[in-house]
């Protein structure tokens, strides 16, 4: 496979990913008990926090979660790390943008 087309299957396997760190967390943070919580400033803190930790988790374990694995570009394998966990940390937070927009839109 080509460079441009690796490149893309991993940004594709990123979002993948991205969309279901959003859907698994969201399910644990909608419950009720502590659901209150996490609508506060403090709370939203805490969930983007959590988002950073939990991506620089998955791109530490996962290899083919780096945005440039097995692609021909040298960099050096801290800043393929930080690159991606930072580039999936904000497609998390771009879903759960989305999600709540539709859910908004839905009430109204």
């Amino acid at each position: 496979m080509s460079g441009a087309g690796q490149f893309i299957d991993n940004l594709l396997f990123i979002i993948f990913m991205a969309l279901i760190i959003e859907v698994s967390l969201s399910a644990i943070l909608s419950i009720k008990l502590i659901k209150p919580f996490f609508e506060t400033d403090i709370g939203k803190t805490i969930r983007d926090i959590l988002i950073i930790l939990i991506a620089f988790g998955f791109c530490t374990k996962v290899p083919s979660l780096k945005i440039f694995y097995k692609v021909k570009v040298s960099l050096p394998a801290s800043l393929n790390l930080v690159l991606s966990a930072l580039l999936l940390a904000r497609f998390v937070k771009w879903f759960h943008d989305w999600i709540e927009a539709a859910f908004k839109a839905k009430q109204s």
